[in-house]
């Protein structure tokens, strides 16, 4: 139960993130969309190393996420 807990926490962490991803893109903010990016790159592999989203999941996202980022420019 503890673990579920945890895990919910870190999926809503990831949604948050990727909601505010996706708000400096459409607002066309490059360099922020750039370090929201990054930031949550790490927070995607990390809950991949700890098998809480699947390592391709993961990568699917962080490439059609990196794909809209590279269209801004």
């Amino acid at each position: 139960i503890r673990n579920k807990k945890q895990n919910i926490q870190i999926k809503n962490k990831i949604k948050k993130a990727i909601k505010k991803l996706e708000n400096a893109i459409a607002s066309g903010n490059a360099e922020e969309s750039k370090k929201l990016l990054s930031s949550l790159t790490k927070i995607l592999q990390t809950s991949s190393r700890k098998k809480i989203i699947h390592k391709n999941a993961v990568s699917r996202k962080i490439a059609q996420l990196s794909k809209k980022i590279n269209k801004l420019k």
